[in-house]
């Protein structure tokens, strides 16, 4: 008798990950979750180096800016904390020196433009279908960085928009869809896209539903190029766990246990058998980096010789 419907993956032929190329993770915190396990087992990973972004367009406008050299952070000045900040970037990018803020974007900027360029994987975690506008602008934020919320309005995407924008992404990559050579960073990237399982408690149940469901269709419409496919995240861990013990305390984000069941999928459907030994050596590697030996008291010896006795 069976009590669950297990998920059963099905290695991916034309997407099989080679040990030894890059793969840049981008999204949801989600993807900081894949992407850490990767790391931890010896990928050559890039992950979220522009920090987490929820939704598809905030994503695809990181990409843009790090493709264009012409691209300048918006500095202002937080209210509250006096630190420089930008609306493109999350609050892990802010400074208290101006300076010191671009450094830091800049830099993030051209780590994922250098992984993206010799990468054999992007792989894309969409959170949510809702984004944030500047009231007086319209421009899509990142990061709302606690301002008052009449500076800002809420909306959610339609799929139509979605997939425009990154049908355009994708063609800014590898001009795959266009074939225009100047367009081509990488014509050999390679895109896994996924929808993060984190649930989105603030927007209640039917708002998180109606939310994620657009996100379903926007990747079966990218999932149908070529060079992209659909891993279904998501879908484990409501369909297939489908249990609170592998959620997290706060009842939205997955467990442990249940993060590293997925990822376990993801390995069953996009890593070779070959990788696996490469991988359990450098999570071992990595492990015994970690280890911090106890230095246990050393007992003085009696350095007087054997068949000698010592006189008081």
């Amino acid at each position: 008798m069976k009590f669950r419907t297990e998920y059963t993956a099905v290695p991916e032929t034309g997407f099989q990950l080679e040990y030894d190329r890059g793969v840049v993770t981008l999204g949801s915190c989600f993807a900081d979750n894949i992407g850490q396990r990767l790391v931890e087992t010896g990928w050559q990973a890039e992950v979220n180096p522009c920090g987490v972004l929820y939704n598809p367009l905030s994503i695809a406008q990181a990409i843009e800016h790090a493709l264009d050299p012409d691209y300048r952070p918006e500095l202002r000045v937080h209210p509250v904390t006096g630190m420089a900040y930008c609306l493109d970037f999350s609050t892990k990018f802010s400074r208290l020196e101006p300076e010191d803020a671009l450094s830091v974007m800049y830099d993030s900027l051209a780590r994922l433009r250098e992984a993206l360029t010799s990468a054999q994987v992007l792989m894309v975690t969409f959170g949510t279908s809702w984004v944030y506008e500047l009231a007086d602008t319209g421009r899509v934020v990142s990061n709302c960085h606690k301002l008052p919320a009449a500076t800002f309005r809420r909306r959610c995407c339609s799929i139509r928009e979605m997939t425009a924008v990154w049908y355009s992404i994708i063609d800014r990559l590898t001009g795959g869809r266009t074939g225009c050579a100047s367009l081509q960073l990488n014509p050999q990237l390679k895109f896994i896209f996924t929808v993060s399982p984190v649930r989105h408690l603030a927007d209640g149940f039917a708002g998180n539903a109606r939310s994620k469901a657009r996100l379903l269709l926007l990747c079966e419409q990218l999932a149908r190029l070529p060079n992209a496919t659909y891993f279904p995240a998501y879908e484990i861990l409501t369909d297939d766990l489908r249990d609170y013990r592998f959620y997290a305390d706060d009842l939205a984000h997955p467990s442990p246990m249940g993060a590293d069941y997925i990822f376990s999928k993801f390995a069953d459907t996009y890593i070779p058998s070959s990788a696996l030994p490469l991988m359990a050596a450098a999570r071992r590697d990595r492990l015994r980096a970690a280890h911090r030996p106890i230095l246990l008291k050393t007992r003085v010896r009696d350095k007087t010789p054997q068949n000698q006795t010592t006189t008081y």
